[in-house]
């Protein structure tokens, strides 16, 4: 593309946004020099542009800059006339910087739609993507819950609240159903225990929400596992339990 003296002025908006071939750019850079108007205006818009741009830490999504610069290439603005045409009455100064800042705003405006837009479709791929998993779960649930070999085993808390239990073997999975657990310091967890006559093996730290009601599903070998406890350990949990289990109950026939 070739860049006559008049187009040199038109460049500043293009040149901001970084959207100029590399010999466009060196040729606006010369230009630059020696043009305190068009200095001026690279500086204002380089500065909306770097103000949008900490106005919102979510990247815009990699199509949108494209799209934008291919309105840019589209639209061009007119170069002045040239010969001995009718000159058209000036145009005051501050009627150009008000449109310059109109036009940086339509700009802003689009950009930022597209933004929000594009946020909007990825928190609605977030949430069906967390109620499949929490439907999946529920189904894993019910089925631990009607399996053929299903244990049980139900207690009171120490410190207040209840806990039951259900475990099937052939399923190798554990539910864990809370109702009121008292609420734990920032530095200490809920952690579940599978308990057989030689060996004590851990079932996961409960993440108990404020209400202390929870459903918690984890697997487990229950091959000789009799009885299932719940003790306060330190958070993230422990290799073995460091406390007396605040629930303990042994699980009945399946």
């Amino acid at each position: 593309m070739t860049v006559t003296m008049d187009d040199r002025h038109t460049l500043a908006g293009a040149y901001a946004l970084d959207a100029l071939e590399e010999g466009e750019r060196r040729l606006f850079e010369a230009h630059l020099e020696t043009c305190d108007e068009c200095r001026a205006e690279v500086a204002e818009l380089t500065a909306t542009a770097a103000y949008l741009g900490m106005a919102s830490a979510v990247p815009a999504p990699p199509a949108l800059r494209d799209q934008v610069l291919a309105e840019i290439a589209r639209t061009r603005q007119l170069p002045p006339q040239r010969g001995r045409a009718r000159r058209p009455r000036a145009v005051p100064g501050w009627t150009v910087n008000v449109l310059a800042a109109a036009a940086t705003v339509l700009v802003v405006l689009a950009i930022s739609l597209g933004v929000l837009a594009w946020q909007a479709t990825q928190r609605a791929d977030d949430l069906a993507a967390e109620a499949d998993r929490l439907a999946a779960e529920a189904q894993r649930v019910a089925a631990v819950l009607a399996a053929p070999d299903a244990r049980n085993a139900a207690a009171d808390v120490d410190g207040g609240g209840q806990a039951s239990v259900v475990a099937s073997e052939t399923r190798g999975e554990v539910v864990l159903i809370t109702d009121d657990l008292p609420a734990l310091n920032p530095d200490q967890a809920y952690q579940l225990w599978l308990i057989a006559p030689d060996e004590i093996t851990s079932a996961g730290v409960v993440d108990v929400p404020d209400s202390g009601d929870v459903t918690y599903l984890t697997a487990g070998d229950l091959g000789d596992v009799i009885t299932i406890a719940l003790s306060v350990e330190p958070a993230g949990g422990s290799e073995q339990p460091t406390t007396t289990p605040v629930w303990a109950a042994e699980l009945g026939s399946g």
